[in-house]
């Protein structure tokens, strides 16, 4: 036994292959050409995103300056000698039976000299007026104009 430990071991060959010079090896089965193109739209495609990036981020825009108006109350008041009911009804607290309670009055009774004359009205008392006064105006009407004026026709 130790006589074939001592002999030479034949060697082997060692056969290196390498491919063939005509075939080149391919990335995901990619040709050349196809590899180029695609890393050509993968490049447009990391520009295109960074472009996009930047002009969502604001980068490069110069800050407009707004003036803005004051903010304005809204300014809803009405002629409590001319409102039709729907105009009463607009007021908040005042129903539509309640607007048309104070149309009749106001055409039975005679126009309202001042907003305090609103009272008359059943289902408005002090509170509902005191809630009401900042929405309501008086205008003079035609008919108390010439009853207040007789002695300026004369003259």
């Amino acid at each position: 036994m130790s006589d074939q430990s001592q002999l030479p071991q034949p060697q082997q060959a060692v056969v290196e292959t390498s491919p063939p010079d005509n075939v080149r090896s391919s990335w995901f089965w990619l040709k050349d050409h196809d590899q180029t193109f695609v890393a050509l739209c993968v490049g447009v495609f990391l520009i295109l995103v960074t472009i996009n990036w930047l002009k969502l981020s604001g980068w490069g825009a110069v800050p407009l300056e707004v003036d803005r108006l004051a903010a304005r109350r809204y300014d809803y008041r009405i002629d409590i000698n001319y409102a039709g009911w729907i105009e009463w009804a607009q007021i908040e607290g005042i129903g539509e039976l309640t607007a048309r309670k104070i149309v009749d009055d106001r055409d039975a009774h005679g126009p309202f000299r001042e907003i305090s004359d609103v009272q008359r009205v059943k289902g408005i008392g002090p509170k509902t007026l005191e809630r009401m006064r900042p929405f309501l105006r008086v205008t003079e009407s035609t008919d108390a104009k010439a009853e207040s004026k007789p002695n300026a026709a004369r003259d």
